[in-house]
Formats: structure tokens, sequence, C-alpha cells
């Protein structure tokens, strides 16, 4: 992930979550951590939002090289990535 141009907002999500955990995911360059089974509707909406306010803000200042004729050209949008995640 690190190699691409936009990287996803990865969001890990584990019923075993805890502070070292989280701190283990983050430092793997994750978005976030959710506790899950089952999922807090409020939690998932808000670190969703986050995430893809994040990744709409960095598009904005993201150029992708230009392969082959023509200019460069920035990048907008993109969903967040959503995965479950059993071990890290």
């Amino acid at each position: 992930m690190d190699k691409m141009a936009l990287p996803p907002s990865l969001i890990v999500s584990s019923r075993l979550a805890d502070e070292r955990l989280w701190a283990d995911v983050l430092g793997c360059g994750a978005f976030d951590l959710l506790q899950g089974a089952p999922f807090e509707p409020e939690e998932v909406l808000r670190v969703t939002e986050s995430a893809w306010s994040d990744r709409t803000r960095t598009a904005r200042h993201t150029t992708l090289p230009r392969i082959g004729p023509g200019p460069a050209r920035s990048v907008a949008g993109g969903a967040p990535l959503l995965a479950a995640c059993s071990q890290i």
C-alpha cells in the first residue's frame, strides 16, 4: 500500500480489539480499527465518514504520474476499503 499513489483508507475490524491491537493496526498503515460483533452503528458511520473525508481531502492534493500521452490528472473520490482482519 505504501507504493500506491493514493492508498485505500483501510478500516480493520476485530472482535478482540484492544489498545495494543489498535496501535499495531495504525502502525501498519490502516486508517482505524473497529471493534466488531456486533458493530455499533454510530461508530461505523463515524469511522467511515472520517475515512471518506480524509481520502477526499488527500485526493485533492494527489497527482497521478503520467502513463502514456496526455497530462497528469488528479485523483478525486474513491471509496474507503472496509476489511475484516482476524490476525495482525
